[in-house]
Order: structure tokens, then C-alpha cells, then sequence
């Protein structure tokens, strides 16, 4: 028996052969398509993008520490400002310390307290008063300056230190601040005109021997 022979002309169809690694293809996409979506993810979050409005000094550590600086120089300022305060306070309180009750002079010589040799080498000297403490007023024309009862001196209002009524230029009162300047003078023997009483120092006034009789008073 014969075997049969092709009919001429036709071709035979192969069959196309499968790739065996057509599918990492795809699977290459995905992985490419994550690994550019978890970039731009960082690089969102590396430039703050989304944050709130405002500066986060814990995100940007220049900022941070610009804000360090200025808080620093801040601090700095303060306490060169409480100390320069502080100074300032204690040179205030250093004058008015030194001031006292001001400065009671005749040519050089302090006044109060009284020199251990008495006033009887100042008799007739310039006599000047900054700032000094009325301590009490005994008449119209007259009055103590000093620190208190113990350590004082007295003032007598010359027709020269009076205005035209032949009062004081103002109404002296304990307690004020006055300027003063005169002439010591020695003591009269008579003291009534000072309308000085035993109560209110006469016995001291005899003892100094001596008294500021004022040609000019003004309110320090």
C-alpha cells in the first residue's frame, strides 16, 4: 500500500513558541513604578511639603539654630539690661547715701558734726548748706538744720534773706531740703530775738557759742 503524497503547494503552520520569561516584563513595570512613587514620597517629606503653615524649627535644623542664637543674644540683652539696672540702682543709692542730709560747710570745715575745737576759729567764715535738713523750726526767723536733735545747727534769717514783708521767701517747715548761705556769727547775749525756749534747744544753742546767720535760703 502506497503511502500518500502531500498535496503541492501547502505549507505546514508551526505552532509559535512561548517565551519563557515574557511575564517579568510586567512585573520589572511594577516594581520600577513603586520604587519612583516611594521617591517622590521621600523626597516630600525630606522638603516638608503637606506641613502646616509656619516655621517647624524641629524639622530645619539651620532654623533651629538661628532661633538658638537669637534666644541666646535675647537672654544676653536681658541680663545686661537687669544688670546695667542693677548698677544704675546701686549708684542711685550710693549719691543719696552720700548726700545724707546734704553738706553744711564754713571755708572747707564741715559744720555737723561739730569740729572737736569748737566754731570759734570760723567765726565770720562763708558759711554754705547743700541739700540740708530742716529739723525744726522754732520762730519765724529761726530754725535747726541737721540730722536730728543731737547733731544740728542753727539759722537766722538776716533782713537781707527776708522779702519785702520781712518774712522768709517761703514757709520753712520740717523735714524740707533747703540751700542756705551765710556768715557764722558768734551768739548774741541775748537769744530772745530768736525766739529760741529751753524746750527747743536754747541750752545747745549757748553751748555752741555760734549760729549761721543766713543772707540767702532757697528750696533744694
Amino acid at each position: 500500500m502506497t503511502s500518500p503524497r502531500p498535496t503541492r503547494g501547502a505549507v505546514a503552520v508551526r505552532e509559535p513558541k512561548k517565551k519563557p520569561l515574557g511575564w517579568l516584563i510586567p512585573v520589572a513595570l511594577l516594581l520600577l513604578l513603586a520604587i519612583l512613587a516611594i521617591t517622590a514620597l521621600v523626597l516630600l517629606n525630606a522638603n516638608d511639603n503637606g506641613d502646616d503653615p509656619g516655621l517647624d524649627v524641629t524639622d530645619d535644623p539651620q532654623a533651629q539654630t538661628s532661633e538658638g542664637s537669637s534666644t541666646g543674644t535675647g537672654s544676653g540683652s536681658t541680663g545686661d539690661s537687669e544688670s546695667a539696672a542693677g548698677q544704675s540702682d546701686q549708684g542711685s543709692s550710693t549719691t543719696m547715701a552720700d548726700q545724707g542730709s546734704g553738706t553744711l560747710t564754713a571755708d572747707g570745715t564741715a559744720l555737723l558734726p561739730a569740729p572737736s575745737d569748737g566754731y570759734e576759729s570760723l567765726e565770720g567764715a562763708s558759711a554754705t548748706g547743700k541739700g540740708v535738713t530742716v529739723e525744726s523750726v522754732v520762730a519765724d526767723e529761726g530754725f535747726w538744720v541737721g540730722d536730728d536733735a543731737t547733731d544740728r545747727f542753727f539759722v537766722h534769717l538776716s533782713e537781707e534773706a527776708r522779702t519785702s514783708e520781712g518774712e522768709s521767701p517761703f514757709q520753712v517747715e520740717a523735714g524740707q531740703k533747703i540751700d542756705v548761705k551765710g556768715t557764722v556769727t558768734a551768739n548774741p547775749d541775748d537769744l530772745t530775738p530768736f525766739g529760741v525756749d529751753e524746750d527747743e534747744g536754747a541750752a545747745q544753742l549757748r553751748e555752741q557759742g555760734y549760729f549761721i546767720e543766713a543772707e540767702q535760703i532757697a528750696l533744694s
